[in-house]
């Protein structure tokens, strides 16, 4: 699933395969072939490698490269693909961050976004994740998941999400206190008792 293969026209022949999970052509003794892995969308080419469990050191780390020589016992090489991914940052807009700033997901797999990741500001409340730094409302919330589909979407651009804050109100009580009988014999009359909200 995660690509496939070419081996391109330089003393080779009767190539079959090409475009496909496995390519097979006959190559002449001490000549080498241009060989090309093509990764599926989602995918990234991680090397050519000349065992079938892909361990030790790549033989390439570029898509297209020349063979050894052919020997007597055949060449084989392997592709490897590794699944594409994404960095996700939260930004606090103008908040203080949580303690995770930044995340990986994966092409095709829904991620979630830790709750760890709220952040503070005083006097707002945090209403949750927005890919607009000027959101007024939403998108996505700390401790769910955002489908595979819309990772898929972002693929291969990284993406910040933006905190999104609300004012929070606050109601004051305003009350002024009767002042005592002045020299002149007049007196200051105040009100009690009054509210206001923010």
């Amino acid at each position: 699933t995660g690509g496939t293969v070419k081996i391109n026209n330089n003393y080779a022949t009767g190539i079959s395969g090409n475009g496909t999970k496995t390519a097979t052509a006959k190559i002449y003794f001490g000549k080498s072939a241009s060989i090309t892995a093509t990764p599926a969308t989602g995918y990234k080419f991680a090397g050519w490698y000349t065992n079938a469990d892909l361990s030790g050191t790549a033989a390439s780390t570029s898509a297209t490269f020349t063979t050894a020589s052919m020997t007597t016992s055949g060449l084989t090489y392997y592709a490897k693909f590794s699944v594409g991914s994404i960095t996700i940052t939260y930004n606090a807009n103008a908040g203080t961050s949580g303690t995770v700033t930044s995340g990986t997901a994966y092409y095709n797999t829904a991620y979630t976004i830790p709750a760890t990741a709220n952040p503070t500001r005083t006097g707002y409340e945090f209403l949750g994740w927005s890919t607009s730094q000027t959101a007024t409302s939403a998108e996505y919330q700390s401790g769910t998941q955002i489908p595979a589909a819309t990772i898929n979407s972002w693929y291969p651009n990284n993406t910040t999400l933006y905190a999104v804050w609300k004012a929070t109100a606050f109601t004051a009580n305003i009350a002024a206190a009767y002042d005592t009988y002045s020299a002149q014999g007049t007196y200051k009359i105040g009100t009690s008792g009054g509210t206001a909200t923010l």
